[in-house]
């Protein structure tokens, strides 16, 4: 596995395509800061990041996948763009955040070649430079990770990554948006986190001729599901990744039908309404 991922990566030393998850989601890692300086640093203060953890807190990730041998990668790295994008909107009280900080953005930067030594990431043999601090006195605040070759080669394939530089967002309901170019900046790219905010990551079909109406949202114990001039339809909840987890009916007009939310772990669901005419979906987030 470490010998032909390194022959692909090595003899693709360009910015190639690449596609989201094939589920559109992403899948959870836990790694843990190159950098010595975020030994204590951290959610857990330990110097260790799940990207899940990020997300549950309401949290936009942006996650930089890189290799260090690839140029336009660093040129990337030296622009600036991450950094300014993390210092402005970074998790409070964290290394290198501004007090000022809108607290809804992570940035984490990701080695992509599973045989990259750590020693390359500080300037060592075949890198672009020194990664964690690129010009002096720059040290690089927001994670950098180099995990084992066999869990960058997992992380690689869960966000079918081809080639470098490829930089992705995640949503909080852990959608994927597909990558950006290399000359956005970081203003541009906090505005692209307003694409997860206006349909949390999830597009909604509202059908206003049969309305569909869903209440309290946010939810805790329970939602009500009212429906109007429908005679017959299926209520289904699906989880961030597409599970379903409640299948319920409506039998007539007027109806309204209560979901119990109890056992939902706190985040963010879809409720689907599906009629032998339309099929609505709608939003809910659990508390």
């Amino acid at each position: 596995m470490k010998k032909t991922l390194s022959i692909l990566f090595l003899a693709f030393n360009v910015t190639l395509n690449a596609q989201i998850p094939d589920s559109g989601f992403a899948a959870d890692f836990n790694v843990t800061a190159h950098q010595p300086w975020l030994s204590s640093a951290g959610q857990n203060g330990n110097g260790t990041y799940s990207l899940y953890q990020y997300l549950d807190q309401g949290y936009t990730v942006f996650i930089v996948f890189s290799a260090a041998w690839c140029l336009p990668c660093w040129d990337i790295h030296l622009s600036g763009t991450f950094d300014e994008l993390y210092q402005e909107h970074g998790p409070t009280g964290f290394p290198g955040v501004s007090p000022t900080t809108t607290n809804d953005v992570m940035v984490f930067w990701m080695e992509g070649d599973p045989i990259t030594p750590s020693s390359t990431l500080n300037g060592g043999p075949g890198s672009m430079g020194n990664w964690t601090e690129p010009t002096p006195g720059n040290q690089i605040q927001y994670p950098l990770f180099n995990p084992d070759s066999a869990n960058t080669a997992a992380i690689i394939d869960d966000f079918n990554i081809t080639g470098f530089p490829w930089d992705v967002r995640v949503c909080t309901d852990r959608s994927v948006a597909i990558p950006y170019g290399t000359s956005w900046g970081a203003d541009s790219a906090y505005a692209e986190i307003m694409d997860c905010n206006a349909s949390t990551g999830i597009k909604e079909n509202r059908s206003f001729d049969k309305e569909i109406i869903i209440y309290p949202n946010p939810a805790t114990s329970s939602v009500n599901v009212s429906s109007k001039n429908i005679s017959k339809s299926e209520i289904q909840l699906f989880d961030a990744l597409g599970k379903r987890m409640i299948c319920s009916f409506v039998v007539s007009n007027e109806d309204t039908i209560i979901l119990n939310t109890e056992s939902l772990t706190s985040g963010i669901y879809t409720i689907k309404v599906i009629d032998k005419e339309i099929r609505t979906t709608r939003i809910i987030i659990q508390h």
